[in-house]
C-alpha cells in the first residue's frame, strides 16, 4: 500500500511539473523596428531589411496617407526601402538614410502638393535621379502607379488589388500580398465621380488575372467592381475583420512562421513594413496584422488559428504605436492564454515556507505596499531568462516598500536554488501551496508570470504572463504606485499623510506662483561642456539651468492642481546627464538607442538606463558662431521648455497616449534629475545649436498619499492660454483606485464653448488621426496614473483670453460599478 502511495505521488508530482513546464513560453522576445516617430522607425525598417545598400528607394508622405498607400508594389518591383518625408522639407533622418544607402534613385509618389517641389530639388542636389510619379488626385496617383508597374514589367497585370481610398487600413492589410507578386494597388473613389471611373476603364485591359475587392458596396462600389471583369470581394465589417479576412483568405500564400503585427490606427509603420516584408519573402510572404488598442475578436480568432508559439514576432513600430499591453494580449493568445483582469480579487490564502524552509503566509503581503507574486519553473528557459530582470526590480524597488517574490513547486526546489545562484538572484522564493497551485489551474496555466498583491492582500491590475522585461515591469509597479494600490478607505496606505487636490486656483494665484516659478537662467548652459566625441564626457550641467527645469515641472503641476515640490535628484540628475548625451552622440531621440562606436560600455550603460526611463526632447535654434551657446531667460532650448514641451503631446504618436504629459503630472513622483547635451549643425550656410536632453520621471518615493479623483489637463477653473494651444490634446486621468478602467466604445465627451454655443462631440468614431478632425482616445497604459482620456476638436483654432469651455464626460464607472458623469469649466486669461 505504501508502494502505490510513492507510485501515485510521483505520479501527481510529475504531472504538475510537466503542466507548467509544458505551458513555457517560448523564449523569443517580439522583436521592435522601431524608432522615435514614423520617420525614424522607416529609417530603421529600410536599415533592418537593406543593410548594405539600395540603388532604389521610394520616398512618400509621412503627413497623409494617400498616394502613400499604393507605394508597396512598386518598392518591391525595385527591391527599394519605402522612406518617409515631410512636405516641404526632406527629413534630415531620411537624408541621412539615402547617403548610407548609397541609393542613386529616387522614386517620389504624389504631387507636389504633397511633397512639394523643395523636396526633390533637395533630391537633386544630392545627386540623385528623381522621377516623381502623380495623378490630379490620390486615384489617379495609384493608376499611375499600376500603369509604371506594367510598363517596367513590361507584361499585363496577373491581378490587383481594389481598396478605399477613403481609409488607409485596407491598403494596409493587402500590401504585403500585394507586393510580393508585384500587384498594383488600386484607390476606390467612394463616391460616383466620372473621372475615377475613367480612369479604372482606361486600364482594365491590362489586367490578366483576377481583380480582388476588399469590402462590401459601403467601402467599394458595385459600380466600380462591375468595370473589372473578374472581380473578387473580401468583406468585413471593419478594418480588423477585413485584415483577418484578407490574411485568411490568402492563407495559402502566407507563411505564419513570420508575422507583423501593426497598429490599426496609422499607415506608416505597415506602410514603410510591406516593402521589407516582401525583400524578405520567398515562395511565400508574411502576413500583417493589425491591432487596434484592444484586440478585436476577429484578430483574437486569427492570432489563435494561424499563429503558435514558434512563431517569429515582429512588431512595426515602438510602444506608441503598439502598445505593450497590446502586444502582450497578442503573446498571450499565441500561447494559447486570455487575458486576465482580476482587479482586487483576493489571492487565495496560504501557509507554506521559503527556500530556507521559513514559515511564510499571507500576512507578508501587509509588509509592502505591492508584492509580485511570480510563477515560474528552473525547466523553463523562458522562467530562466526573467530571473535577472526580477532581480533587478527587487534591488530597485526595495526601498520603496515593493517586494518580489517567486513561488516553484516543492520537487524543484533544489533546481529552483541552483537556477537562482546561476542568475545572481537572491530574491525570496516559496515553495506553491496546494491553495496557490489552484489559483494557477483555475486563472493562468502558463510561467512564467506575474500577479500584481497589494498590502491588503488584493490582487491589481493585470496578471501578466510571459517574459516581462525590468522596464515593462518597472512601468507597471509605477502605474499601480500612482494609485496607491489600494481599493478601500481605512488600509495602510489611507493612514499615511493625505494631501487633497482639486481646488480651484485665482488668476491672482496663478500669476503669484509663476512670478515665483517662471524661467531666469542665462548663460553658459555648462559648469563642465560634456563630449559627444570619444572620449565621451557626461559634464555637468548648470545648476540654474536644471532649478528652471524644475521650477517648471512644479508650475505645471500646480496649475494641474498636484503637490508642487518636486525636487532634483544629483543622481538622477547624473543618470539623465549621461542620457543626454547618448542622444546627441546619436543625433537623435531614442528610448532603446544603440551603442555609438567608441563609447565605454560603463558610459553606455548609464546612458541606456536613462533614455529608457525618461521623457526625451529635442529642440534647435539659430546661433552666429560654434561659440554661441549662451542661453537667455525661456529659452526656446532650455530645460523649462523642455518641460513645457512634454504638456503638449500633440505629435501623431504622442497624442494616442500623452505619455510625457502623464509621467511629469504622476501623483507619486518626488524626485526627477535632468540632462542636458547639445551638438552644432550647419545647413545652407547656417548653423543651429540642437538640444538633446532628457528628465527622468519614474521616480514614486512620495510618502503622502495624494487625494485625487482625476487629473485634468487644462485644469478646471481658471488656466492661462500661454500652457494650452489649439492643437494640443485635452485629457484627464482617472485614479485607478476609484473608477473602473474606461472603455473606448462606452465614453463619450461633449464639449463646449460658451461664446458661440459650438459642441464638440467626442467618442470611438473620432478614434482616427487625421489633420483637421475630432480626435478622441481612451488609453489605460502605465503612463503615470493609467487610466485616460484624451480629446482634441479638429477646428478649434487657438484658445483665446476669456474663453470658457465645459466638459461632460459620460460611459465612466465608479469601483462599485455605478456610473459616473464628470462636468467641469475652464476659463482660459493671459498669464502675461
Amino acid at each position: 500500500m505504501r508502494s502505490n502511495k510513492k507510485v501515485f505521488m510521483l505520479l501527481i508530482t510529475i504531472f504538475l511539473v510537466a503542466l507548467l513546464a509544458g505551458t513555457c513560453f517560448a523564449t523569443e522576445t517580439p522583436k521592435r523596428l522601431q524608432g522615435e516617430n514614423r520617420y525614424e522607425t522607416a529609417v530603421e525598417i529600410s536599415k533592418e531589411g537593406w543593410p548594405k545598400t539600395s540603388a532604389f528607394v521610394v520616398l512618400a508622405s509621412g503627413e497623409n496617407f494617400p498616394d502613400a498607400l499604393c507605394a508597396g508594389p512598386l518598392a518591391s518591383l525595385f527591391d527599394a526601402p519605402i522612406l518617409l518625408t515631410g512636405k516641404n522639407t526632406l527629413d534630415s533622418r531620411t537624408k541621412t538614410e539615402l547617403q548610407r544607402l548609397k541609393a542613386e534613385n529616387v522614386f517620389i509618389i504624389g504631387g507636389t502638393g504633397v511633397i512639394a517641389e523643395a523636396v526633390e530639388n533637395q533630391l537633386l542636389n544630392m545627386g540623385l535621379s528623381v522621377e516623381r510619379i502623380a495623378g490630379q488626385d490620390r486615384y489617379e496617383t495609384s493608376i499611375k502607379i499600376a500603369e509604371y508597374i506594367c510598363e517596367w514589367s513590361k507584361a499585363q497585370v496577373g491581378e490587383v488589388y481594389v481598396v478605399s481610398g477613403a481609409d488607409f487600413a485596407d491598403a494596409v492589410s493587402v500590401s504585403p500580398i500585394a507586393s510580393s507578386s508585384f500587384s498594383p494597388i488600386i484607390l476606390a473613389c467612394p463616391t460616383n465621380v466620372p473621372a475615377f471611373d475613367e480612369y479604372i476603364k482606361g486600364f482594365v485591359g491590362a489586367i490578366a488575372g483576377t481583380a480582388y475587392i476588399v469590402g462590401d458596396s459601403s467601402t467599394v462600389r458595385d459600380s466600380v467592381a462591375n468595370l473589372f471583369p473578374n472581380a473578387i470581394r473580401i468583406t468585413g465589417t471593419d478594418k480588423y475583420e477585413r485584415n483577418a479576412a484578407i490574411i485568411n483568405y490568402f492563407a495559402d500564400k502566407i507563411d505564419f512562421s513570420k508575422p507583423y503585427i501593426a497598429t490599426g490606427e496609422a499607415y506608416p509603420d505597415a506602410l514603410a513594413g510591406s516593402a521589407f516584408i516582401a525583400s524578405r519573402s520567398q515562395e511565400k510572404t508574411s502576413p500583417v496584422i493589425l491591432v487596434g488598442r484592444t484586440l478585436a475578436s476577429a484578430t483574437k480568432n486569427l492570432i489563435k488559428d494561424k499563429l503558435s508559439p514558434e512563431s517569429e514576432l515582429t512588431v512595426l513600430g515602438g510602444p506608441g504605436a503598439v502598445s505593450e499591453s497590446t502586444l502582450n494580449s497578442v503573446v498571450n493568445l499565441i500561447n494559447g492564454i486570455e487575458d486576465v483582469d482580476s482587479s482586487f480579487e483576493k489571492f487565495p490564502q496560504f501557509e507554506t515556507v521559503d527556500l530556507e524552509g521559513n514559515k511564510v503566509t499571507n500576512s507578508i503581503f501587509a509588509q509592502h505596499k505591492l508584492t509580485l507574486i511570480n510563477y515560474w519553473t528552473p525547466t523553463c528557459a523562458a522562467s530562466r531568462q526573467e530571473l535577472p530582470e526580477l532581480q533587478e526590480i527587487s534591488k530597485r524597488y526595495a526601498s520603496q516598500d515593493v517586494a518580489v517574490i517567486g513561488t516553484v513547486l516543492q520537487s524543484e526546489k533544489n533546481e529552483a536554488i541552483h537556477e537562482m545562484n546561476n542568475a545572481k538572484a537572491n530574491f525570496k522564493n516559496i515553495i506553491m501551496s496546494n491553495s496557490m497551485y489552484d489559483f494557477y489551474v483555475n486563472k493562468i496555466r502558463a510561467v512564467p508570470c506575474t500577479v500584481y498583491v497589494n498590502s491588503n492582500g488584493e490582487i491589481v491590475g493585470q496578471i501578466e504572463t510571459g517574459v516581462r522585461a525590468a522596464s515593462d515591469l518597472q512601468r507597471t509597479i509605477n502605474n499601480l504606485l500612482g494609485g496607491k494600490v489600494s481599493s478601500s478607505p481605512g488600509t495602510n496606505q489611507q493612514e499615511k499623510p493625505t494631501e487633497t487636490i482639486g481646488s480651484v486656483l485665482s488668476i491672482q494665484e496663478i500669476k503669484a506662483k509663476w512670478n515665483k516659478y517662471k524661467p531666469v537662467f542665462s548663460g553658459n548652459p555648462y559648469i563642465e561642456e560634456p563630449s559627444i566625441v570619444a572620449p565621451h564626457k557626461a559634464g555637468k550641467v548648470a545648476p540654474g539651468l536644471i532649478q528652471d527645469g524644475v521650477n517648471m515641472a512644479n508650475f505645471v503641476r500646480y496649475l494641474a492642481g498636484l503637490p508642487d515640490d518636486l525636487v532634483a535628484d544629483e543622481t538622477l540628475n547624473n543618470q539623465a546627464q549621461h542620457g543626454a548625451v547618448l542622444n546627441a552622440v546619436l543625433g537623435q531621440l531614442n528610448h532603446l538607442p544603440p551603442k555609438p562606436a567608441g563609447m565605454s560600455e560603463s558610459f553606455y550603460n548609464i546612458g541606456y538606463k536613462s533614455v529608457s526611463s525618461s521623457n526625451l526632447s529635442y529642440a534647435s535654434k539659430s546661433i552666429w558662431s560654434k561659440d554661441d551657446i549662451s542661453l537667455i531667460p525661456g529659452d526656446s532650448v532650455s530645460l523649462a521648455a523642455s518641460v513645457k514641451s512634454y504638456m503638449k503631446d500633440n505629435s501623431f504618436y504622442n497624442i494616442q497616449t500623452v505619455g510625457h504629459r502623464r509621467w511629469v503630472l504622476n501623483p507619486a513622483l518626488k524626485k526627477i534629475g535632468f540632462g542636458f547635451a547639445h551638438k552644432i549643425d550647419e545647413q545652407y550656410g547656417w548653423l543651429f545649436l540642437e538640444r538633446y536632453s532628457a528628465m527622468q520621471v519614474f521616480d514614486t518615493s512620495r510618502t503622502e498619499t495624494v487625494n485625487y479623483d482625476y487629473i485634468k489637463w487644462p485644469n478646471s477653473g481658471n488656466f492661462p492660454v500661454e500652457f494650452f494651444a489649439g492643437e494640443d490634446p485635452w485629457s484627464l486621468s482617472l485614479n485607478p483606485a476609484k473608477y473602473m478602467a474606461p472603455q473606448l466604445a462606452q465614453v463619450k465627451v461633449e464639449l463646449q464653448r460658451k461664446s458661440d454655443g459650438k459642441v464638440w462631440i467626442f467618442d470611438k468614431s473620432d478614434n482616427q488621426i487625421v489633420d483637421g478632425q475630432d480626435y478622441f482616445n481612451v488609453n489605460n497604459d502605465g503612463y503615470g496614473v493609467s487610466y485616460c482620456l484624451i480629446f482634441r476638436p479638429g477646428d478649434v483654432g487657438s484658445y483665446k483670453n476669456g474663453d470658457v469651455f465645459d466638459v461632460k464626460i459620460t460611459g465612466l464607472k465608479d469601483k462599485s460599478g455605478k456610473s459616473v458623469e464628470i462636468k467641469y469649466s475652464v476659463q482660459f486669461f493671459n498669464l502675461e
